[in-house]
């Protein structure tokens, strides 16, 4: 074999011509997966996208047809980088063999891209559900109803026909709630009601007043003796007027029909177009309280759930480099598909195919491709 001597040592003429070449780039193990501070916002973008927008779109207009489409939008992306990157693994690995290092290295941003972004949504899902049905929605069916100021049972006038549309109840001075006089029903969870009614001061004492018809009721679920005393809402929180919010759950309100069906029979009272309502003594101030909270909390899961996104991207990251310093993962040898899989991968996963053009660049001329046509 002929050879070139230089500095005293005989070199190859094949390591020779591997030296000269001027058309290969070096790239350490170390900086290949490795995310920069702009990578790290790359990975990190989709999913923090599909958080911000289900969340919205949970709280704002609550349409699940919107959600649905939001959702699909920002989801097919990563589900198809995924869904090529495995087409690729799985014909690789039956008619050539893949080397499975390469596939945990390649697999790993797709894979958890995809997770973070069905996790957000899953999350943000649940959680605008939450805000939507005990914030948002009864506030703003409260906001379209009626606010009526010194309410007293005792008048003829007031009747649950009457206040139909009401959605804040102050009652005057003399009105009360008969905690002792309730009504319940359990279904798994216990629904409370006790009467609404006029009072009167004897000898130091508050006597309810025996109404002819019993249509305004507190409520409350858990937080009676069925039957026994009624203790729900602001009943250990004097105010200086007794006061409730309507209740807007339609599902309660089905239960709490029952309990004062209950209620009618055990006290053979009457009871023809009952209004629940939950035991504020500050309505109106309960139903900002309402808005706001519902609002701090929406923004403060707009601000902290992508810094959590990011800050899992991060330890993600570490994780890789970790596998890749245990020589369980590595870039080498990615598996690529060429044909139709080939193109959508270029487009989908450029990292990919552009580490393979450079490796392949860097080591020269290579044998016929191992990989399978699509």
């Amino acid at each position: 074999m002929q050879g070139l001597r230089q500095d005293g040592y005989k070199v190859p003429a094949e390591q020779r011509s591997l030296l000269t070449r001027q058309n290969y780039t070096l790239r350490p193990l170390s900086s290949v997966g490795a995310l920069s501070v702009l990578k790290v916002l790359d990975v990190s973008w989709q999913p923090i996208a599909v958080f911000v927008a289900a969340l919205l779109a949970q709280t704002m207009v609550h349409s699940k047809f919107l959600s649905i489409l939001v959702l699909s939008i920002f989801l097919v992306f990563p589900a198809m980088e995924l869904l090529v990157l495995l087409i690729g693994v799985v014909a690789a690995a039956i008619w050539r063999g893949v080397r499975w290092k390469a596939v945990l290295f390649w697999t790993w941003w797709p894979f958890w891209k995809l997770v973070l972004c069905v996790g957000a949504a899953a999350v943000a899902m649940t959680f605008g559900d939450f805000l939507w049905n005990n914030n948002f929605l009864p506030a703003r069916l409260i906001d379209r109803m009626q606010v009526y100021n010194s309410i007293n049972p005792l008048n003829a006038n007031v009747t649950g026909l009457r206040l139909q549309d009401a959605g804040a109840i102050t009652f005057d001075r003399n009105s009360g709630v008969d905690r002792m006089m309730t009504g319940c029903f359990v279904d798994t969870t216990t629904f409370c009601v006790a009467a609404i009614t006029s009072v009167s001061e004897k000898a130091g004492r508050l006597i309810p007043s025996n109404l002819s018809q019993y249509d305004l009721f507190m409520t409350g679920t858990d937080c009676c003796e069925c039957p026994g005393e009624f203790r729900c809402g602001d009943w250990n929180h004097p105010g200086e007027h007794l006061g409730g919010l309507r209740e807007t759950d339609p599902r309660k309100e089905k239960f709490y029909k029952l309990a004062t069906a209950d209620f009618a029979a055990a006290y053979g009272k009457s009871v023809k177009y009952p209004i629940f309502l939950q035991w504020h003594n500050e309505p109106l101030e309960t139903l900002q309280y309402l808005k706001s909270s519902a609002t701090s909390n929406r923004a403060l899961a707009l601000v902290t759930t992508p810094f959590l996104i990011v800050v899992l991207v991060v330890v993600l990251n570490g994780l890789l480099q970790l596998l890749m310093f245990l020589q369980i993962a590595g870039p080498h040898k990615p598996p690529t598909g060429d044909g139709m899989v080939g193109r959508m991968g270029q487009k989908l996963l450029p990292s990919m195919y552009n580490y393979q053009r450079e490796e392949q660049e860097a080591t020269g001329p290579s044998f016929p491709s191992r990989y399978v046509q699509f």
